[in-house]
């Protein structure tokens, strides 16, 4: 009988400080966790499941009620070594994937209706294969064979990262997967205890379901729940699995490794049901609230990850409501905890916010387009700046008005002539507007945040001598985009009339947008001469 117990088998990648590369087990990686620097995988979809299920572990483990709880983890330096054997004796055949009785993260063989076996590539939502989406490389699901820590980094991606996949197979607990936001410390020891959420979501946790590995319930009797609890939604199963492991020995087709045991196909099915909107809060997740409810943040075609600083690090609601107050955002709870670690004296109130992002961009339903895993920070003097969110979203709001008239202006300077200049009229547009981000990007770092960081909140008139700094910027940014964009025009006479043309069109477009006030004016003077 084949046997692979997470606990002590070396599958999980580490990054020390030293720079080295690491390979332990779950017990390893968590007793060295303090000397360590990160979790490291070059698909950001396992590094950041391998977390998941770091944080969770601890979660249960260590039993954390609140801040002061953890602030006894963090005294102590690193995580106590009694109680991680203790428990990993306790619970550690749950470890084992191929258990007879608790496989990890699945249902035993006989237990699931039969069914004949998918091929074991669906565990990696992110390899090009089968109908997945071609990247660089695409293959047969049929052809892939993989090792044992392969599987197991695979199964560590369903709670976070699986998507819809037709009828009767719900994506995860959050729906189609958002930017997922990982708070980090000095060392893997602080990242961990950053993410043990005691502080509550903004939707309290109603229930007491265990996590996984301690859950004795056979999935078909619980797919359709209303009760959640964090350690319970952090190790969610959205598929019923059961690996089929072969003895035979042969290459990992994903690592390209030989190995002793490989496996090709498993047993797949529905699992647990995403729930309603309302009945669940990710701490590490942005939230948005519109009239139509509440959805998580998730990524966009074409918008760089900064732009989101706001909702993913400083806003909460009331803080802001859009132009027409219909729209409020919800930071991440772990952020709320970090900040309230820094405000207790638990942590350094120096500390900077340092974060790192990941996501994956879907079609909403199977399809994968990209994988995403990108670093933010902001200074601890902009966490603590109560007004520092709306001033943040302010400021891209008027940037978003801007990259919109890029556009708008660009349409009228390229007339469409047919269906076959759509794709390149497209293209010069996205170009146009990425270098536009691109350059608004350092200096809304440099410029906008450095001085947010450095304004007295007693100021008045703080606010307004920075937006009108951020104007200037936005109006010389969008102008260069724009001529870069009108740079492939000809020449000749109708041409060079439409570049003026649609200079102009960007230039009444931007001042309306703004400076508002100033369209007031004019049309005031206007009137007063021509009633004289």
């Amino acid at each position: 009988m084949a046997s692979y117990n997470l606990l002590t088998e070396p599958w999980i990648g580490s990054i020390d400080q030293s720079g080295s590369i690491r390979h332990m087990g779950i017990l390893g990686t968590l007793k060295e966790s303090h000397n360590l620097k990160c979790i490291y995988d070059p698909a950001p979809p396992i590094e950041f499941g391998i977390y998941r299920l770091l944080i969770a572990f601890i979660m249960d483990a260590f039993n954390p009620g609140d801040t002061e709880d953890l602030a006894d983890i963090l005294e102590n330096g690193y995580f106590d070594h009694e109680i991680l054997d203790l428990y990993a004796t306790e619970w550690g055949d749950r470890f084992d994937i191929f258990d007879e009785k608790h496989p990890f993260m699945q249902e035993p063989i006989n237990d699931i209706k039969k069914k004949p076996p998918e091929p074991v590539a669906r565990l990696m939502q992110h390899l090009p294969a089968g109908t997945n989406v071609t990247h660089f490389h695409h293959g047969n699901w049929e052809d892939h064979a993989f090792s044992y820590e392969q599987c197991a980094k695979g199964l560590v991606t369903i709670a976070p990262f699986m998507t819809a996949g037709g009828a009767g197979l719900s994506p995860s607990i959050n729906g189609s997967p958002p930017w997922y936001v990982l708070v980090k410390g000095r060392n893997l020891f602080e990242t961990i205890v950053y993410n043990v959420c005691v502080v509550q979501p903004f939707i309290k946790p109603i229930g007491d379901m265990p996590v996984v590995w301690k859950n004795g319930n056979k999935l078909d009797s619980i797919k359709d729940v209303k009760t959640f609890s964090i350690p319970g939604g952090l190790t969610w199963r959205p598929r019923i699995i059961q690996l089929i492991p072969e003895g035979s020995v042969g290459k990992c087709t994903y690592s390209g490794a030989e190995q002793p045991g490989l496996v090709r196909h498993m047993n797949w099915g529905p699992g647990q049901k995403s729930p309603e909107p309302g009945y669940w809060a990710d701490p590490q997740v942005s939230y948005i609230k519109t009239k139509e409810g509440i959805r998580p943040l998730r990524p966009v075609p074409n918008k760089e990850l900064w732009r989101d600083i706001g909702p993913l690090m400083l806003l909460q609601h009331g803080d802001y409501s859009g132009k027409d107050g219909k729209i409020s955002y919800e930071r991440p709870s772990v952020i709320n905890q970090f900040k309230q670690l820094g405000d207790t004296g638990i942590i350094r109130k120096e500390e900077p916010l340092q974060i790192e992002v990941f996501g994956i961009r879907t079609d909403g339903k199977m399809k994968i387009y990209e994988w995403y895993h990108e670093d933010l920070n902001i200074a601890r003097e902009i966490l603590d700046k109560n007004n520092a969110g709306r001033l943040i979203q302010d400021g891209m709001d008027l940037a978003d008005y801007v990259s919109y008239n890029i556009r708008q202006a660009l349409k009228k300077a390229y007339p469409r002539n047919g269906k076959s200049n759509d794709k390149a009229f497209d293209n010069i547009i996205v170009s146009a507007q990425s270098s536009y981000w691109r350059s608004l990007k350092d200096q809304f770092e440099n410029e906008f945040l450095s001085t947010l960081s450095k304004q007295d909140e007693n100021d008045s008139g703080a606010y307004f001598k920075l937006i009108d700094e951020w104007k200037k910027i936005l109006v010389q940014e969008g102008t260069k985009a724009l001529e870069k964009g009108l740079g492939p025009l000809d020449t000749d006479g109708e041409s060079l009339k439409r570049q003026v043309e649609a200079m102009n069109e960007f230039r009444a477009r931007t001042r309306a947008a703004l400076y508002p006030d100033s369209k007031k004016d004019g049309k005031k003077s206007r009137n007063k001469k021509e009633s004289t």
